[in-house]
C-alpha cells in the first residue's frame, strides 16, 4: 500500500524547526520528518500568492532592493538550516547537520521563494545615493545645560517636516533562490562544501531572478569576500571582557606587499570567491543592471539585518586582487552610469560614522584601492557627478570623522588632475563649492548638535576647531581657482552661501 502524502503540515513544520535556536533538537526533528515524507522544497500557499504578485520591476531601483524579515515570513527550511546563529560549535554542528539532511532528501538549492524588501524607517535618515539629494534638515535648537540627558530623546529631533509616517507602509515582496540567499546573507556555506559532489555538480553560471551567479552573491556577501569560506556572519564574534574577538574569519595580510597565498595557508580557509573562481566562475559576469563583481564588492547595505548599520563587509583584499587580475572590471559602468568608483563613494556617505565594524572595512582604504588600480575620479555618473561631488556632500568640513577623506580630496585636487573641475556643475547645476556649503541643513545640524563624546573613537578625531578646518578647505578650494562669484543653483553667487553657512 502506498504511503500517504505529505501534508502541508510537515512542509510547514520543517521551515519552523529549522529556523528555531540551537540546542532546540532541530537536527533530530528534522531528520524525522523528512523520513516521514516531509517535502523539503514544499512552498506555502501565501508564499506561492506572493511570489505570482510580485511587480515585475521590484528590482530595477539604483542602488538595488534589500532584503529583510517581514512578521511572520515563512522562509524556505534550507535557507534556515544554514542560518548562522552563533559562533558555538554546537551551532556549526547543527547547520551542518540539518542543511545534510535536506540535501540528501533533494532540497533544491535553487528555489525561488518571496522575501519582504528593506524599507528603512523614515526617521532614520539614510543618505540619498546621490550628492545634493539629501531631504532638508532642522537644526537642532541650544539645549540648555541644566536639562538632563535622560530628557533629551524627544527634543532631539532634525526631521523634516514630512518624513514621520502615520502607518506602517505595507511591504513590497522581491524573489530570491535559496543558495543566493545564504550567500549574500552570510549564512554558512560549509556544510554544502563539505557534502559529496555538491561543488562540483554546482551550475557555477546559475542566475537568480537579479542575474547574480553565484559568485556575484559572493562578492556582495555580508560578512564580506575576504571571509574564509564556509563562515557564517555570527563567526565574526567580539568579547567585551577580553577586548578581543573570539572568532574572526578574516585574514591579516600586507596591505603594502599583499596579498599573497600565504594570507590562506591552508586550502579549506580560501574565500568561497576564491572556490568559485577555481571551479570556473566568470569573473567579468555582470547581472541585469549591468553590475559587475566590484559593484557588488562595494555594495552600500547588506541584507542580512545583524549587519545592515553597525557593521560592513571586509573586501579590501578581494577588491585588490579582482583589479589586479581583471582590470577591465575598474572602469566598467552598470546600466545606470555608476563605476565602481561611485560605488565605493556611496558606501562612504552611507556610513559616515566610525566604530570597530566600519573601520575593519576600511572605507578610505577601498576607494585609495580603485584610485592606485587607474580608476578616473573625473569620470561621471549618471547625474553628472565626479569624485570631487562625492566628497564635497560627504561632511567634507567635518572635525571628528573627515580627516581622511579630505586627505583623498586634497589629493585628487593635487595629483589627480581634478582641479580643473572645481567649477563643474553636476546635473542638478551644483558646482563642488555649492555643495560643501549648502548641504540643505546637514552641516548646521552637525555644528548645533550635542556630541556623544563618550562614544567616538579617539584614532582619527580631528581635533581641531571648526573655524581651522573651514579655513583649509577653503584655502584649498582657492588654490583650485574657484570662483566665488559664479551662479548658484538657486540663483544667487557662492559667497552668498558663504554668508549664509556662518562658515
Amino acid at each position: 500500500m502506498p504511503s500517504p502524502p505529505p501534508s502541508p503540515y510537515e512542509g510547514t513544520e520543517l521551515s519552523a524547526i529549522t529556523s528555531q535556536p540551537t540546542n532546540r533538537g532541530g537536527p533530530d526533528q528534522v531528520d524525522k520528518l523528512l523520513s516521514s515524507g516531509a517535502d523539503p522544497e514544499y512552498l506555502p500557499g501565501k508564499a506561492s500568492k506572493l511570489l505570482s504578485e510580485t511587480e515585475p520591476n521590484w528590482a530595477s531601483q539604483d542602488p538595488p532592493p534589500q532584503f529583510e524579515l517581514h512578521g511572520e515570513q515563512w522562509l524556505p527550511p534550507l535557507y534556515s538550516a544554514a542560518y548562522a546563529r552563533n559562533a558555538s560549535q554546537q551551532s556549526k554542528d547543527e547547520n551542518f547537520r540539518m542543511v545534510t539532511s535536506l540535501l540528501q532528501h533533494g532540497a533544491d538549492p535553487f528555489l525561488e521563494f518571496p522575501q519582504a524588501l528593506y524599507h528603512p524607517p523614515r526617521d532614520s535618515h539614510p543618505r540619498a545615493p546621490f550628492p545634493g539629494e539629501d531631504p532638508p534638515r532642522r537644526a537642532i535648537p541650544d539645549v540648555p545645560s541644566e536639562v538632563e540627558w535622560d530628557h533629551l530623546g524627544d527634543k532631539i529631533v532634525h526631521n523634516s517636516d514630512d518624513d514621520m509616517e502615520d502607518e506602517e507602509t505595507p511591504p513590497r515582496w522581491g524573489v530570491r533562490h535559496v543558495l543566493h540567499a545564504i550567500i549574500e546573507d552570510s549564512g554558512r556555506f560549509k556544510p554544502f562544501m563539505d557534502y559529496p559532489g555538491f561543488l562540483e555538480s554546482l551550475d557555477i553560471e546559475h542566475r537568480d531572478p537579479q542575474g547574480r551567479t553565484p559568485f556575484l552573491s559572493a562578492c556582495r556577501s555580508a560578512l564580506g569576500a575576504d571571509a574564509r569560506a564556509g563562515a557564517g556572519l555570527a563567526d565574526l564574534s567580539w568579547n567585551s571582557d577580553v577586548g578581543g574577538f573570539d572568532s574572526n574569519p578574516y585574514p591579516e595580510w600586507d596591505r603594502d606587499s599583499g596579498p599573497t597565498d600565504w594570507d590562506y595557508p591552508d586550502p579549506k580557509t580560501e574565500t568561497l570567491v576564491d572556490i568559485l573562481l577555481r571551479l570556473g566562475a566568470d569573473p567579468l559576469a555582470v547581472d541585469h543592471q549591468g553590475k559587475n563583481a566590484l559593484h557588488h564588492l562595494l555594495v552600500e547595505v547588506r541584507n542580512n539585518q545583524n549587519a545592515r548599520f553597525h557593521s560592513l563587509a571586509v573586501v579590501r583584499r578581494t577588491l585588490r586582487i579582482l583589479c589586479s587580475k581583471y582590470h577591465s572590471l575598474v572602469g566598467q559602468p552598470d546600466q545606470h552610469g555608476i563605476y565602481p568608483l561611485h560605488a565605493t563613494l556611496r558606501r562612504m556617505r552611507l556610513h559616515p560614522k566610525r566604530n570597530l565594524y566600519i573601520d575593519m572595512a576600511e572605507l578610505q582604504g577601498c576607494l585609495l584601492e580603485l584610485l592606485h588600480a587607474g580608476a578616473d575620479p573625473r569620470v561621471k555618473d549618471s547625474k553628472g557627478n565626479t569624485a570631487l561631488h562625492y566628497l564635497a556632500d560627504d561632511d567634507l568640513t567635518g572635525i571628528w570623522f573627515c580627516t581622511e577623506r579630505r586627505k583623498i580630496f586634497y589629493q585628487l585636487l593635487d595629483k589627480c588632475g581634478c582641479k580643473d573641475d572645481i567649477n563643474l556643475r553636476h546635473k542638478a547645476g551644483k558646482t563642488v563649492a555649492e555643495l560643501i556649503l549648502d548641504d540643505n541643513g546637514r552641516m548646521e545640524a552637525d555644528k548645533d548638535r550635542w556630541y556623544d563624546f563618550m562614544r567616538r573613537p579617539k584614532e582619527g578625531r580631528d581635533l581641531r576647531q571648526w573655524e581651522d578646518v573651514d579655513e583649509e578647505v577653503f584655502s584649498k578650494l582657492g588654490d583650485a581657482g574657484i570662483n566665488w562669484k559664479v551662479k548658484t543653483s538657486n540663483g544667487g553667487t557662492l559667497l552668498h552661501l558663504v554668508a549664509r553657512s556662518g562658515l
